[in-house]
């Protein structure tokens, strides 16, 4: 994973997002991202959602998260079931949803302290 480590004092909060780029604290991303509380990753993701797949995954078990929430654009989508299974099997939650509805619990479940990480695509 290409990291970024923003600010260790600070968190990644989703500020705001439109078509094509979601803002993240201060930066504006306009391709896929992994983030949480302290790190951004771009450049680390397949363009298209359609061909995340389990090897994607593995950097993400590695950094231990209570949850992933994968934001998956305009529409949810659900993923090769290997994908969450690959999660779960570790007791890692995951959830699927719109990248808007994503980025809104990926602030709300920060704030709540617990480990998050978000998998967000853009809305086109």
């Amino acid at each position: 994973m290409n990291a970024l480590v923003v600010d260790p004092n600070s968190s990644n909060t989703i500020t705001s997002y439109g078509p094509g780029w979601i803002k993240i604290t201060q930066s504006k991303i306009d391709k896929p991202c992994v983030v949480t509380r302290t790190t951004l990753s771009v450049d680390s993701l397949p363009s298209n959602i359609m061909d995340l797949n389990i090897q994607n995954m593995e950097p993400i078990v590695s950094l231990n998260p209570e949850v992933v929430i994968i934001g998956t654009g305009k529409k949810q989508l659900f993923l090769d079931k290997k994908i969450s299974s690959t999660l779960t099997n570790r007791r890692i939650g995951v959830e699927y949803m719109d990248t808007a509805a994503a980025c809104r619990s990926f602030n709300i479940l920060l704030a709540e302290e617990r480990s998050v990480l978000g998998i967000f695509y853009m809305i086109v």
